[in-house]
């Protein structure tokens, strides 16, 4: 399964284009606030939704990471599940960080594990 199909499959049932999820706006505002990754500019609001529906999946998170599109990146820190993300794990995605955006999820991820 594509670790990025929960963010398009749930942005398709609002009927949203699932190629290009989210919207060219919020993606501007993220560029203006750092990002340099591709971003679809899926909202917070939706990411926390996904968040909720998807629950901790740890082999999604990382997986989702990998893609390097920053929505997923922020999803994965959501997602991630404490009991098994080690701070080997925090360290190497904070070398990965392109954004303080993205830092910052993994920072509060940091807080979640202890």
């Amino acid at each position: 399964e594509n670790a990025l199909e929960p963010i398009g499959a749930a942005l398709v049932q609002k009927g949203v284009n699932s190629q290009r999820p989210g919207t060219p706006g919020a993606a501007a505002i993220y560029r203006r606030h750092g990002v340099t990754d591709e971003t679809w500019g899926v909202s917070y609001a939706e990411l926390a939704r996904l968040e909720k529906r998807l629950g901790g999946d740890h082999a999604r998170a990382q997986a989702l990471w990998r893609s390097g599109v920053h929505d997923a990146r922020v999803l994965a820190t959501k997602i991630a599940d404490p009991a098994a993300t080690t701070p080997a794990l925090l360290d190497r995605w904070i070398r990965q960080c392109t954004s303080q955006v993205v830092a910052d999820s993994v920072g509060s991820r940091s807080i979640d594990v202890g």
